[in-house]
């Protein structure tokens, strides 16, 4: 999660590969701060000159290297000594020119202040005022009270926003059907993910709607086609786990990756409930086991879908209205929680001690 600061209590500590803020292409010293006090922006204030090649503020230019640089509002601080070490190398005759052009491509020429700011514009974000995307969800039944859900979004690779009949929707719904079938039955080798399921899950279904936003911070969206059903062929999508499950809260997340940093370019799936023997020592997750379900969950089902369709599986920000395609995803061994995303178990507490409520009359 997001850790957060008001301005003027100094750098956080940087967050390491288990954070969620974790931001690899920077290699710069970084922390998280707070814009204003009190505010519940988070954003990025890193040491250094930002990398080469530098760019120009260019709002309609989104081919430059987001990832290097950060999101809008992250701020590069920088001092004149590390100007002139990155220009190092340079004749002397020429040094007072390369700075200027430095400081000039980064959209400030400073005086005397040091260190120097160069904040990222909030108009290299790009945003979208029409957007449309395909909702699927891969849905199942824990027994006959619990229930699974994984929500997946889906862009065209290149006609954006174009048009979608019902029964290209169908067919798509089918086709996410049968790569979530081929991702939990993926070999090689003796074990498969489905293997590390829970032996009461079965998915039911797998349910399809074609989307659409025209505004930030819109409420809902707009169903351009309303949900299609691709149900599972019976004896297909079941767990396959043979020990006692872990308790139904447990589950192990996928975590999606795009190439961008921030929570509106991130997102997770959590796959659940678990058979026992995904489990290894100090009630952690077996790095084998994590590790394949994250490369066939990769391969099988996304590739697979992208690779049979004109769909690629993107990040949506309906807040924002904004979207960006999944490049990778992370597993790892320590175990997650998804309560809040489940149907609670029911429970009929039993007095095991002492003696039940209301059992001394008031007043006595």
């Amino acid at each position: 999660m997001h850790g957060s600061s008001t301005c003027g209590q100094g750098l956080s500590e940087r967050p390491g590969p288990g954070s969620n803020a974790y931001w690899p292409e920077a290699d710069a010293v970084g922390g998280i701060w707070g814009i204003l006090p009190g505010t519940k922006f988070d954003g990025w204030l890193v040491l250094g000159v930002p990398p080469e090649p530098f760019v120009f503020r260019d709002a309609n230019d989104f081919s430059w290297p987001r990832a290097q640089y950060g999101p809008a509002g992250t701020v590069w601080a920088f001092t004149a000594a590390q100007i002139l070490d990155r220009a190092s190398g340079v004749p002397v005759s020429k040094l007072a020119i390369i700075v200027r052009a430095i400081l000039r491509k980064l959209g400030r020429i400073p005086g005397s202040v040091v260190p120097f700011f160069w904040v990222i514009p909030n108009d290299y974000t790009p945003r979208e005022k029409l957007m449309r995307w395909i909702l699927t969800t891969v849905h199942g039944k824990v027994g006959a009270d619990e229930e699974v859900a994984h929500t997946f979004k889906w862009r065209h690779t290149t006609v954006e926003n174009g048009p979608l009949s019902g029964a290209e929707l169908q067919a798509f719904a089918a086709l996410v059907r049968d790569r979530w079938e081929a991702f939990l039955t993926a070999g090689p080798g003796s074990v498969q993910p489905n293997d590390l399921l829970a032996g009461t899950l079965r998915y039911n279904e797998v349910r399809a709607a074609y989307l659409e936003q025209t505004a930030e911070f819109q409420p809902r969206p707009n169903y351009i086609i309303p949900t299609v059903y691709a149900p599972f062929a019976p004896g297909t999508g079941i767990g396959q786990g043979v020990q006692n499950p872990l308790p139904y809260e447990v589950s192990c997340c996928i975590s999606l990756n795009t190439n961008f940093r921030g929570p509106r370019f991130r997102g997770r799936s959590y796959l659940g409930p678990l058979d026992q023997s995904i489990m290894a020592a100090d009630g952690l997750f077996d790095n084998g086991a994590t590790g394949l379900i994250g490369q066939r969950f990769w391969n099988a089902f996304v590739m697979g879908v992208t690779d049979n369709s004109d769909f690629e599986l993107h990040v949506v920000s309906q807040k924002w209205n904004t979207s960006a395609a999944v490049i990778g995803c992370r597993t790892g061994v320590v175990p997650d929680s998804q309560r809040r995303r489940r149907k609670s178990q029911k429970e009929l507490y039993a007095q095991t001690g002492g003696v039940p409520m209301g059992t001394y009359a008031l007043g006595a």
